[in-house]
């Protein structure tokens, strides 16, 4: 790709060039925000993305963004940000930066995949400025022609018990290449009678003498392709009434089209605005708190006395944690949101598997008096990705003892279903695993909302345990990857049981 590099600092331009160039891009510096605002400017420059600082010389990075945004160029901006400066990340987003990149030490891994998503996101904009361009001018088009009548007129004139038809132009002998001829002095109800639509709009045409247009209400089929017309009847003294055909079915194309891109720019926006929410609040939170209480450890470490110094550390050992476990399933669902992410189904024992996930989360357990319960067999085994199964096992245990009180139990089992939503001559080929607890249940309402990313909202466990409400979400695209489904039966106060399949190994 052309890169523009907008960067004033010599150490962190010349890092990030390094970078680039391996990866075979072409880079360009500018180190003055004025310089680069000008450059930008000239109608022969159009680089593929745009990374931008924010404090340059004479012009922020972020007003230059701002502008060319408002001014409706189609760049790809990048804003580049401190380790720490999340507001600034935020503040570029919202005035039309399509990613961001911290300068910090994962900079060389995360400079490319975020480049590459950057100029993803930019390309489906600009297709979808694209076809709202040539929708108007398609509309506009349509309008200048059908002023001038080049769609296919019929004159229908009244008679006693129907309407005949008297004449047509050029465009309704084309369209019917010449056979429109033998049906002068047909019969309206003949010619339509399987399209009511048209007889109907015909007919209150001439008795109330006002336009009438029917739009996308029937449709033609001519030599196998469905064609979509929209018809305008016109009333005509001397009981005439004239009929302008016009094929829309190009029209309603693009429409189509552009309503499938928007809906995936929503979905985008919806996938962008949860992660920096994540990162905005959840990582930014246990970060002050661990901060806080290393400061204090380092200035009074020799005024605490050992019980002191193992409660703070406590905390901060499982303020790391869950920070840890957060990266860990930011770092999947992004690589799962960009199909960047390795998926090797293979025969798997599935108590092996669970065996490990139960060592992980024992203490978990333990901490609240929970009973775990494993009815899995040993013998069973399915086709599935090991990292995928325990990273779905590991979030669905955990939520069950997130939400289960001290002293309750969480059960982890499976059971053998006809094939589920397949055509097979094999039966039993799926395999029901659930994990149940006796936890405090979810409401009905609540439950169809769990899987959702744009609405799902984390919720305080019955220990204070908090969370990012993204571990569902990895749980749902992963057992779809394996070509299963995942669901919940659970009723407030009367615990919960979440339930998934997976094929079974042969």
């Amino acid at each position: 790709m052309n890169i523009l590099l907008i960067e004033d600092t010599k150490s962190h331009s010349d890092f990030i060039t390094s970078i680039l160039v391996k990866s075979n891009h072409n880079v360009k510096l500018l180190i003055d925000g004025n310089q680069a605002f000008n450059y930008l400017l000239k109608p022969d420059v159009y680089p593929d993305i745009v990374i931008a600082d924010n404090f340059l010389p004479e012009m922020t990075g972020l007003e230059i963004i701002d502008f060319f945004v408002k001014n409706n160029y189609n760049y790809a901006f990048i804003i580049l940000t401190s380790g720490q400066s999340i507001d600034l990340a935020v503040k570029g987003m919202k005035v039309g930066a399509l990613e961001y990149i911290s300068k910090s030490i994962d900079l060389k891994e995360q400079l490319q995949l975020t480049i590459e998503k950057a100029y993803k996101t930019n390309q489906e904009i600009i297709l979808r400025k694209k076809l709202e361009k040539n929708l108007k001018e398609s509309e506009g088009r349509l309008k200048r022609q059908y002023q001038n009548l080049p769609f296919p007129t019929y004159s229908w004139k009244k008679t006693e018990d129907d309407f005949v038809l008297v004449d047509y132009n050029l465009a309704a002998i084309e369209i019917s290449q010449g056979g429109i001829k033998k049906f002068t002095g047909a019969k309206l109800n003949e010619m339509f009678a399987n399209y009511p639509v048209i007889l109907k709009k015909t007919l209150e045409c001439y008795n109330t003498h006002k336009n009438q247009i029917t739009e996308n209400n029937y449709i033609f089929q001519t030599s196998g392709i469905k064609r979509y017309l929209k018809s305008s009847y016109v009333y005509v003294p001397d009981d005439l009434v004239m009929v302008h055909t016009e094929d829309i079915t190009e029209r309603m194309k693009a429409e189509k089209a552009l309503r499938k891109s928007e809906k995936k720019l929503k979905n985008l926006n919806t996938t962008k605005d949860k992660f920096f929410s994540i990162i905005a609040h959840d990582l930014k939170s246990p970060f002050t708190t661990m901060l806080g209480f290393s400061e204090l450890l380092i200035k009074n470490f020799t005024k605490y006395d050992t019980q002191k110094q193992k409660e703070y550390l406590g905390i901060l050992n499982q303020d790391i944690k869950r920070t840890y476990k957060l990266l860990e399933n930011l770092l999947l669902w992004s690589q799962a949101q960009k199909g960047t992410i390795d998926f090797k189904p293979e025969n798997t024992k599935l108590n092996f598997l669970l065996l490990d996930t139960l060592e992980l989360l024992r203490q978990s357990a333990v901490s609240k008096s929970i009973k775990i319960i494993n009815n899995v067999p040993e013998d069973i085994r399915v086709k599935a990705d090991q990292n995928m199964l325990f990273t779905i096992f590991r979030n669905l245990i955990s939520n069950a003892i997130k939400f289960t009180p001290e002293g309750g139990t969480v059960e982890i089992g499976c059971r053998h279903v006809e094939t589920y939503g397949r055509t097979s001559l094999r039966t039993n080929t799926f395999l029901e695993i659930y994990v149940k607890d006796s936890g405090v249940g979810i409401a009905k309402e609540k439950i169809s909302h769990l899987f959702d990313i744009s609405e799902n909202i984390s919720t305080k466990g019955t220990g204070g345990e908090t969370g990012t409400g993204l571990g569902l979400t990895l749980c749902k695209e992963f057992v779809e990857k394996h070509g299963g489904k995942i669901w919940l039966e659970s009723e407030k106060g009367k615990g919960s049981e979440f339930i998934f399949t997976l094929e079974t190994a042969h």
